[in-house]
């Protein structure tokens, strides 16, 4: 879209549910539409968890925690195609079936021992994921922890 359009501005909604320490917080239920960057936009889907951090516009900043569910198709030892000095960094690699009400997707992920070795093929599970870059500065995901307590989605 960036090669056809002079401007491509990217928008994630966020319905708010429960109260995190802000008086001006959003009621519980409200969806707000954030303007944010392509990378963080990129970053999540529907459905995902998400804690985020905004700026004085009330643009979307970063996340301080994203959190998937997903089934686990299967677990490799390549942790990730992205970048070598990346998979170099994780036991091996989960791919997770996440599914939508419009269909589903299957996507490999970089984890860390802990929840590679805690999670088995099959075991429908809720994971945190962390963001990070490549040291050629291609951003991706890896799974770093198992999350089972986390109702807030992206719309």
């Amino acid at each position: 879209m960036s090669e056809a359009y002079d401007d491509v501005e990217c928008y994630v909604s966020i319905r708010h549910e429960g109260y995190d320490g802000l008086r001006n917080a959003p009621e519980a239920g409200d969806v707000i539409h954030y303007a944010t960057d392509r990378a963080l936009f990129n970053a999540t889907q529907f459905g995902d968890f998400v804690v985020i951090m905004t700026g004085l516009d009330n643009s979307l900043t970063g996340f301080q925690r994203i959190v998937r569910s997903g089934r686990v198709v299967r677990k490799t030892e390549q942790a990730s195609d992205t970048d070598a000095a990346v998979a170099s960094e994780y036991p091996g690699g989960i791919v997770l079936a996440h599914d939508f009400e419009s269909g589903a997707s299957r996507k490999r992920y970089p984890a860390t021992r802990n929840v590679y070795s805690n999670v088995e093929r099959g075991q429908t599970s809720t994971f945190g994921l962390q963001r990070e870059s490549t040291p050629s500065g291609t951003h991706y995901l890896y799974l770093d922890a198992l999350d089972p307590s986390h109702s807030w989605a992206l719309l």
